[in-house]
């Protein structure tokens, strides 16, 4: 179709213009035609009813065959004579059973017989038939009539049969009429029906057409958010490519300035070394030098290496007081210093839904955390309390590592958690941040803060396995 409209609501309003005209007229020709039937079969019934009434008064069945006779005629005459007095009525005929002409207020066709056809035929059977001739001289077979429309009934019509007593169809009456006031009557139902249908068509037209241009609008208006919000989330991916690119290059150069250093060490001692070669007790001094720079780079790069793979997760329930326990007892092991621990846990189990690797990891980093903040040994409190999130009210446990160290600093608090960042010369920076990222994947969350007796509180809050 090579047709096309320019927009949605132009299709419509033609589309539903048409079909609206399309029911409009459909609704107007039906009703029409189904007030002028029912006008024209009522007055039918009418005409039937009281000729019917006549002729079973006064006609017999041998009437309808000796019709010359002179008191069959005046039988008809009383019969049917006061029926042309009806208004507009222009011709009446009794038909017998042969089609003949019995009686008719035109003496000139009595005798006169009319060809057989299916409505003479149904009005015979007993039927009521009515034709109805809209347009001048469009009615047929029919003499001696003016030239103008008209409307005919054909009625059976019932005459006492003198050897059962009983009435029975002995011919047909036939009555024509003017269709003047009918059409005048037809004229004003016919403006009053297309002012109806029209005017319910319009407002039909008018609300639907309403209807759609809310509706029209209002997709138009959800498009254009959609719209907005895709380029908005376009521009949030960018952003956040541009941040990932960015923390990638500071973790780039952190990592060339962690590995630099030693390197720069260890080719300065070879070069003196070299130098040296003569007074072994130096050279070899100078080689221990040399493999403790090449051990700081390996650890360095161990720890990247568990930086990265940190996000394998194999969750399982887990009883977690026998796991902190057992996890500060390593850590005591393998610490260089041996600070007092405190443990405040519940009487009853705690068993949660974690991957113990991960949260063993997490809590040797705080441990560590905690006993390098404090140089002077004091006692290190781990917790396990229950405690509801505040962000979402959801119930979990809280895993926390108090010290009595200086606690945390106004201008770092922010920046604890991020990768490479530690306030000691010596620190990676990875330590928080992998525990960050144990307490994410376990869909939990990390907190600093400074303990109102002094030190820091870093507390892992797990949510409840039920």
């Amino acid at each position: 179709m090579r047709f096309k409209m320019k927009t949605p609501m132009r299709t419509f309003t033609l589309l539903s213009l048409g079909l609206i005209s399309l029911m409009v007229l459909g609704v107007g020709f039906v009703q029409m035609a189904f007030y002028r039937d029912a006008m024209l079969q009522r007055e039918g019934n009418d005409i039937r009813d009281v000729a019917e009434a006549m002729a079973s008064q006064y006609l017999f069945l041998k009437d309808m065959d000796n019709f010359e006779n002179a008191d069959a005629q005046r039988r008809f005459e009383e019969s049917f004579a006061a029926l042309i007095n009806l208004s507009e009525t222009v011709n009446i005929r009794v038909y017998n059973l042969r089609h003949e002409i019995v009686w008719s207020d035109n003496p000139y066709i009595i005798g006169n017989r009319l060809d057989a056809d299916h409505e003479i035929e149904s009005a015979l059977a007993g039927e009521n038939v009515i034709s109805f001739y809209s347009t001048e001289g469009n009615f047929r077979h029919h003499d001696y009539l003016p030239e103008i429309p008209l409307v005919e009934f054909h009625v059976p019509l019932y005459v006492k049969n003198e050897a059962t007593g009983n009435p029975q169809v002995g011919g047909m009456f036939a009555l024509f009429r003017s269709t003047r006031t009918l059409n005048e009557i037809l004229d004003s139902g016919a403006t009053l029906i297309w002012t109806v249908t029209g005017f319910g068509g319009m407002v039909l037209y008018v609300a639907l057409a309403g209807l759609f241009w809310s509706v029209y609008r209002r997709q138009q208006e959800s498009e254009l958010q959609v719209s907005e919000l895709i380029t908005e989330q376009q521009k949030h991916q960018r952003i956040v490519q541009m941040e990932k690119l960015s923390a990638i290059g500071m973790m780039i150069g952190e990592i060339a300035h962690q590995i630099n250093n030693p390197l720069v060490g260890v080719v300065n001692m070879a070069q003196l070394a070299e130098r040296e070669a003569d007074d072994p007790e130096r050279t070899r001094e100078l080689l221990g030098e040399i493999r403790k720079a090449g051990e700081h780079c390996r650890v360095f790069l161990q720890r990247m290496l568990t930086f990265t793979t940190i996000s394998r997760f194999d969750h399982k329930p887990t009883e977690m007081k026998g796991l902190i326990s057992e996890t500060i007892e390593l850590f005591q092991q393998s610490a260089e210093r041996h600070p007092r621990m405190i443990t405040e846990f519940p009487d009853s189990e705690v068993i949660l839904d974690v991957d113990p690797i991960l949260i063993r990891h997490a809590l040797f980093n705080l441990l560590s955390n905690a006993a390098q903040a404090d140089p002077t040994g004091g006692a290190i409190t781990v917790g396990l309390r229950p405690k509801t999130r505040a962000e979402d009210q959801a119930t979990g446990w809280s895993l926390s590592v108090r010290d009595q160290g200086p606690g945390i600093a106004e201008d770092v608090q922010d920046k604890i958690f991020t990768p490479f960042f530690s306030t000691r010369p010596d620190g990676t920076g990875l330590g928080l941040s992998v525990v960050q990222q144990v307490a994410m994947l376990h869909e939990g969350q990390i907190t600093a803060t400074n303990d109102p007796d002094g030190g820091a509180n870093f507390a892992l809050w797990l949510p409840d396995s039920t």
